[in-house]
């Protein structure tokens, strides 16, 4: 893959970097093999080169964000024409919870995380949360941990979620203040849907623990990392929170604050089965990857179906395909959801398939 990277690369807003420039662009350099394990990619499969004549993409290096917050997006619209001229698909992407309003052009992919993807344009892709592998990581290994089928699927959770009706008032408080801060021109990102995201959580748990026939795993937080303060004390929260991940089959994935779920791949990465529950989330690879296969699918409205969408998931399984599955959903991870594996899928030349 060739890459012309159209204009400056500021290393030190890391956090704005296009991601799949990060695992060649640190101060300290990367060796090979610090790529491959902590990317699941090599130096041998990009290759940059100077000029746009010469790609087979054109990189905008940082994100949106960075260049409206920098009032250089003007700048970067020139490299964008200029691609035009060449015939060059650019890449670029969005970063945060909540997305920002940017030109749209017909040769532009804007790779992100959050939106709504019956509102967006075709070509804002979904991306995953890159995130390091918790087997490696935590548990110092690189094949998962298989849980056992049982008569009763266990559905696990470590996370925030309250049952407060009050709290879930101010939430929606919160979201529409920011709306309203954008309506007045004082807050860039875009207005979000007033949903109280971790009532709802509560409230889908709680179905699942009033269910006999369900056995549930749940570790209740008031605050993120379960308001670690210290290394330390962060480390004993991940380890916790993948703890809770190994010791389940299932686990449920909904939304953060913004419209995408950073647990539903860091449950893959563990071989477990997500529980997802479809936002009008902008998952990625939706056209290359059978999603239904490898997690409980559950759109937003039928929401109150989902014990027995896990039911009659899980009654579908035995006990063989219950642990390929767990394999499959760790190959899937590893293949399609890392950032090498992500990018190779995405970017794959046409007539490769």
């Amino acid at each position: 893959m060739k890459i012309m990277i159209a204009g400056e690369v500021e290393k030190e807003y890391r956090r704005h970097l296009f991601p799949l420039l990060k695992p060649f662009q640190k101060a300290g350099k990367f060796s090979d093999e610090e790529r491959r394990v902590l990317y699941h990619i090599s130096e041998r499969e990009v290759v940059f080169v100077q000029t746009m004549e010469e790609a087979d993409f054109v990189v905008l290096p940082m994100s949106w964000n960075f260049y409206l917050q920098k009032e250089r997006k003007s700048e970067m619209i020139k490299y964008v024409q200029k691609a035009k001229q060449w015939n060059k698909q650019v890449l670029s992407f969005m970063i945060g919870d909540y997305g920002i309003k940017i030109p749209v052009f017909d040769h532009v992919i804007v790779f992100r995380s959050s939106g709504h993807r019956s509102r967006l344009a075709s070509l804002h892709k979904g991306i995953p949360s890159f995130i390091s592998d918790p087997m490696q990581r935590i548990y110092h290994r690189t094949t998962v941990e298989l849980q056992p089928y049982t008569a009763k699927p266990i559905i696990g959770f470590c996370g925030m979620a309250n049952f407060s009706k009050g709290y879930a008032a101010e939430e929606l408080a919160r979201i529409f203040t920011r709306n309203i801060s954008y309506r007045i021109g004082k807050n860039k990102n875009l207005p979000q849907e007033l949903i109280p995201t971790t009532y709802r959580r509560a409230q889908l748990l709680k179905r699942c623990m009033d269910d006999d026939g369900i056995e549930t795993n749940f570790l209740f937080r008031k605050k993120y990392f379960d308001g670690a303060l210290t290394e330390e004390e962060k480390e004993n929260s991940t380890r916790e929170f993948y703890d809770n991940l190994r010791d389940s089959q299932y686990v449920l994935c909904f939304r953060g604050a913004g419209n995408f779920s950073v647990r539903l791949y860091e449950t893959l990465a563990m071989g477990r089965i997500p529980v997802f529950v479809n936002t009008d989330c902008l998952i990625p690879l939706v056209d290359e990857l059978e999603w239904c296969n490898h997690v409980i699918w559950i759109e937003y409205n039928e929401r109150h179906k989902i014990t027995n969408k896990i039911h009659e998931f899980h009654s579908k399984m035995n006990p063989q395909q219950f642990e390929n599955l767990q394999i499959e959903n760790r190959k899937l991870w590893e293949k399609n959801l890392t950032l090498g594996g992500f990018f190779r899928t995405q970017l794959k030349p046409q007539d490769s398939e």
